[in-house]
């Protein structure tokens, strides 16, 4: 596996997207992954600069033959393709009343990430039928309601466990599991590695920079 990141300013992130929407906000404060960000043209982009970057010799130092301009540009793309990628669904797709529902519906969900709401009492409580509440999940975020609960449940994991100061077993009970075992499979389903090995690798890290 090849990982390419793009580090930029926050004060200059805000000038390229404006007003952010508030799951990337939430995940720019906090730290978290956004999925989702496949495609062609972003995976040319990502090749190009990871073409570009191999003959560096130094960290830090404008790949070997390529003005500093090109990198920039190449970055932006990367950034823009991202953010595309992230775009909400167009407001002509989802009523302005429904709309402003489902954002309430989407801010009660995740407001106890160790305890889901049922979704036949969500969809009450803003004022919809729970199949339109589904629909309106999929068309504004694009994930059901469980399925973006989950991932923000273990997102929320994730920057816990990467503090390297807390249990496994604390944080899964934190956030509402009872079984250890199913918590673990949630976090490898999510990100591919169990949570005992993530936290081995964070400890790796750590003591590499230590060095």
């Amino acid at each position: 596996m090849r990982n390419l990141a793009v580090m930029v300013h926050p004060d200059l992130f805000i000038t390229w997207v404006g007003e952010m929407d508030p799951a990337l906000k939430e995940i720019l404060a906090f730290g978290g992954i956004l999925d989702g960000y496949r495609g062609s043209e972003l995976l040319a982009t990502t090749q190009a600069l990871r073409g570009a970057l191999a003959p560096a010799s130094t960290v830090g130092e404008p790949p070997v033959g390529r003005h500093p301009l090109w990198l920039q540009a190449q970055c932006m793309t990367f950034v823009s393709l991202f953010l595309e990628a992230q775009a909400p669904a167009p407001a002509a797709a989802v009523a302005a009343a429904d709309r402003r529902r489902l954002l309430r519906a989407r801010d009660l969900l995740l407001a106890d990430l160790g305890r889901a709401p049922g979704l036949t009492d969500l969809a009450k409580e803003v004022g919809l039928s729970a199949p339109t509440l589904t629909r309106g999940f999929r068309r504004l975020f694009g994930a059901s309601p469980f399925a973006l609960f989950q991932q923000e449940r273990m997102e929320r994991a994730r920057v816990r466990l990467m503090s390297g100061e807390e249990s496994i077993m604390r944080i899964a009970a934190d956030l509402g599991y009872t079984n250890a075992g199913h918590f673990a499979e949630a976090f490898r389903k999510q990100f591919g590695v169990l949570p005992s090995e993530f936290k081995r690798q964070i400890r790796a890290r750590g003591a590499d920079l230590l060095r």
